[in-house]
């Protein structure tokens, strides 16, 4: 009977299919013959695999468990695009994996993408989320959205362009900047703006615009200029930006209780109608005297 019992245990060993890890590939032109082969979406992952914590955590906590592999193994053809600080990482295909991060407007590590098989980008996040149900939720939409895609493949005009703006739409705000040609597609598409897409186009353009000229000034003055410069001119949508920009300014520089409150006031005013952001800023700054305070101690260690 022993004899038997282990006999069937090495049978049942033998004839078992061993799990195997799902490959990630490094060459995305590559991925995109084997996902239109395989019909496929590709799933992208914008990775600092040495340095960036939230990278590192993705990988080892959601990507590599069997469950994730056993998940995507029917879904996508997954591609690390990997910017390390390892001195020995091939050079040429750093220099492609920066290429690619510029192509997708890439922010922020990890940005994880999905898209079709032509790499027209369908959906995706922007940081540390490693509650494998979340994610893949995410991947879910976005593998839905690369199936439209492909279907809008086969329209034109005005047709494709509503398709494509429903899939634009849906995008996460930090995902909706790595799919540009998708929105300057559209927009070709409709030059009557059927789909209410210019003026986000404006929006976006402006906000981009708005970052970058922040981003080179250092001399507080002329901050102060190129905010009330751009508040003057702003869309709405931009607005809150800037103020939050304006308030902390505003903090930074305060010498009175007064120009405490004052940068309250526009810090509220950019929390605009978030009662969370809202409540934490009016907890924060509450006590005018003790913020002072607390301003002035930090200029003075600063300037020692």
């Amino acid at each position: 009977m022993f004899k038997k019992l282990i006999t069937g245990v090495v049978l049942a060993a033998c004839v078992a299919p061993a799990f195997s890890a799902v490959e990630w590939m490094t060459d995305i032109e590559a991925a995109k013959t084997k996902a239109a082969a395989e019909n496929k979406a590709l799933l992208l992952d914008f990775t600092g695999s040495d340095w960036c914590g939230w990278c590192i955590r993705i990988r080892k906590e959601v990507f590599d468990k069997p469950r994730f592999e056993e998940y995507i193994r029917d879904k996508f053809v997954p591609v690390e695009i990997d910017i390390p600080n390892n001195p020995n990482f091939d050079a040429n295909l750093r220099k492609r994996n920066e290429e690619l991060c510029a192509q997708y407007s890439v922010q922020g590590f990890p940005t994880i993408l999905v898209t079709d098989a032509q790499g027209m980008v369908a959906g995706g996040f922007v940081g540390g989320i490693i509650d494998p149900v979340k994610v893949e939720s995410i991947l879910n939409a976005g593998l839905e959205n690369a199936r439209k895609l492909e279907a809008a493949q086969k329209l034109s005009g005005v047709e494709k362009a509503k398709v494509l703006a429903e899939v634009y739409k849906l995008l996460p705000e930090g995902v909706q900047a790595s799919a540009q040609p998708i929105l300057n597609e559209i927009l070709a598409l409709d030059p009557e703006d059927t789909v209410g897409l210019a003026r986000l186009a404006k929006v976006r353009a402006q906000k981009e615009e708005f970052r970058k000229g922040l981003s080179t000034i250092a001399d507080e003055a002329a901050l102060k200029k190129y905010l009330e410069d751009s508040l003057a001119v702003a869309y709405p949508e931009n607005r809150s930006m800037l103020l939050n920009v304006k308030g902390s300014l505003m903090m930074n520089t305060a010498e009175t209780e007064a120009d405490v409150v004052a940068a309250r006031e526009v810090l509220l005013e950019a929390a605009g109608d978030d009662a969370a952001r809202r409540a934490q800023v009016e907890k924060a700054l509450s006590d005018p005297a003790a913020v002072l305070k607390q301003i002035k101690a930090y200029r003075s260690r600063s300037a020692r």
